[in-house]
């Protein structure tokens, strides 16, 4: 039998075929395993943007409470913590509008403190601050907490009361003035009041309220 020519048997050649199969699978499987770390990495990538998201949410927050927290600032007199006279004024005017709204009272009270300049004299600028302070406190102890009170001048403070009556806003103005005779500071005050009116923008009813003070100075 001539050896040199004979065919190699059908299984030998599949036998040959065999060692291919598992490199094709460890390909594949070195191919899927690059993908899932491609697919981390993505979602790595995925999570440190909106980590960094969240972060730039959480600053914009703060800067948005920092400048809200120095709006508030600017808007109060630094000496006696109560509104100062442009943003004061502001809020009489949402007062009124809200009054008319609402079909509430709101009543007007204008402040003038009483010697501040012959203390300011006598005793020095620091027992007139001091003076002012003591009117401030006591019209905020006296009063409701969402009352406006806010400085209007050197010595003149304006309020302004919703939901009442000329003559509990009277009565409230006695226990201020008490309060302030008590006080370390002492003093007195004069005050005018006004109410609103259908026909009183914030500065007529304001003006009215001022008129009253100068007749009970005139009075006096």
């Amino acid at each position: 039998m001539d050896l040199q020519h004979r065919r190699p048997a059908r299984g030998y050649e599949q036998a040959l075929g065999t060692p291919r199969e598992p490199r094709r699978a460890g390909e594949d499987r070195a191919s899927a395993a690059y993908e899932r770390a491609i697919a981390a990495d993505d979602r790595l990538k995925a999570t440190e943007e909106r980590a960094l998201a969240a972060y730039d949410r959480i600053l914009a927050a703060r800067d948005r409470v920092q400048a809200a927290l120095d709006r508030a600032a600017s808007e109060i007199d630094e000496l006696t913590h109560v509104r100062r006279r442009g943003p004061g004024m502001e809020q009489l005017q949402r007062e009124v509008d809200r009054a008319r709204r609402n079909h509430e009272t709101l009543v007007v009270a204008f402040i003038d403190v009483n010697g501040l300049k012959h203390v300011n004299d006598t005793r020095g600028h620091l027992a007139g601050d001091g003076l002012l302070v003591a009117v401030a406190d006591s019209l905020r102890g006296c009063l409701r907490s969402y009352d406006l009170v806010m400085r209007f001048g050197g010595d003149e403070f304006v309020c302004a009361l919703s939901g009442t009556d000329i003559d509990d806003v009277r009565a409230r103005f006695t226990e201020v003035s008490d309060a302030l005779a008590g006080s370390q500071a002492g003093g007195s005050v004069t005050v005018g009041f006004a109410a609103l009116g259908d026909e009183h923008t914030a500065e007529a009813l304001l003006h009215r309220a001022d008129g009253d003070l100068l007749a009970r100075r005139a009075d006096s």
